[in-house]
């Protein structure tokens, strides 16, 4: 049975979920200064941007197990031109840098908005091409259960389900905790209305793409009859626990949370935010480990085939 490969999956889980919570949090910033006093609402969202660069770093750093000799990772950058890998630590590494510019602009110059909008929207362009490189890494016609149009619905999925929660989670804990909790209620709720429908088309997303590869891989000859019958068989319980977590965090908890939203307001929704975050998460760690598990290479040894 193939090992399972996870410091990919913690690499490309954060890395994900940071570019899509980026992202969340430069249109919260354009949106978002009429619905509060400027001073609250840049203090929430900075708190928010202070927990991606953690986790960005952390990420990065993890994929470094992966490597023979990391002390040598700085080579893969001389293929640009022809290497999908070489982009993705470009762009990464490109929006690691814009992002900490952004950061710094919160930090020190909150007064600049015009500078910190600008700068965050050329982030959320290099992190959306290092999300684009990171799934044509795995396009490669001698890996067919990966050279799949669903890998791209998968990874665009999980940027759409987590990052939003993620963010969503730091401010709905941010707001119980803050002293003038009248003056940002109005953000509160208009993040999580906005939050309502982008987690479920991530979560319709996650799911075409599962299905998808699930219909797909049978005919993909012999590689592609091998990894099906790893996903249901050896790997059945977990593919059905990753689409029971998608279906109740990614889909009825957000119409319950759009239900709670219109009747009581954003107050007391922190654990109803925090359990889809965790379910979700949950589901998608168990659907990228299941994506390099049930990996067959083209004429793999004999281990791989299950019939």
């Amino acid at each position: 049975m193939p090992a399972i490969d996870w410091s990919l999956t913690i690499f490309t889980i954060i890395i994900q979920m940071v570019l899509g919570a980026f992202a969340v949090l430069w249109v919260t910033d354009l949106l978002a200064r009429q619905l509060a006093r400027p001073r609250d609402q840049e203090y929430l969202t900075a708190i928010a941007v202070w927990v991606l660069g953690p986790l960005l770093v952390l990420g990065l750093l993890v994929t470094l197990t992966h490597l023979g000799r990391p002390i040598f990772a700085f080579r893969a950058l001389a293929n640009l031109e022809t290497s999908w890998l070489s982009r993705e630590i470009f762009f990464l590494g490109a929006f690691l840098v814009l992002g900490a510019g952004y950061a710094a602009l919160w930090w020190r110059w909150r007064h600049l908005f015009a500078l910190r909008a600008t700068l965050g929207a050329v982030a959320g362009v290099v992190g959306a091409a290092g999300l684009v490189s990171m799934v044509f890494i795995y396009l490669l016609p001698a890996q067919p259960t990966w050279n799949l149009w669903t890998t791209f619905l998968e990874f665009l999925g999980t940027a759409l389900l987590l990052g939003p929660l993620l963010v969503g989670t730091v401010f709905v804990i941010t707001f119980r905790r803050h002293e003038a909790r009248a003056t940002l209620e109005s953000l509160i709720a208009m993040h999580l209305r906005y939050l309502v429908p982008t987690v479920i088309v991530g979560a319709v997303l996650a799911g075409v793409g599962l299905a998808g590869r699930l219909l797909t891989l049978p005919q993909l000859g012999l590689e592609g009859v091998a990894a099906y019958n790893l996903l249901v068989g050896p790997y059945g319980v977990a593919l059905a626990a990753r689409w029971v977590l998608l279906v109740v965090g990614g889909l009825l908890l957000p119409l319950v949370l759009a239900r709670q939203l219109t009747r009581h307001g954003a107050g007391g929704l922190g654990l109803h935010v925090a359990a889809m975050l965790v379910l979700v998460a949950a589901s998608e760690i168990l659907g990228r480990v299941l994506f390099y598990a049930a990996a067959v290479p083209i004429r793999p040894p004999g281990p791989f085939f299950y019939f």
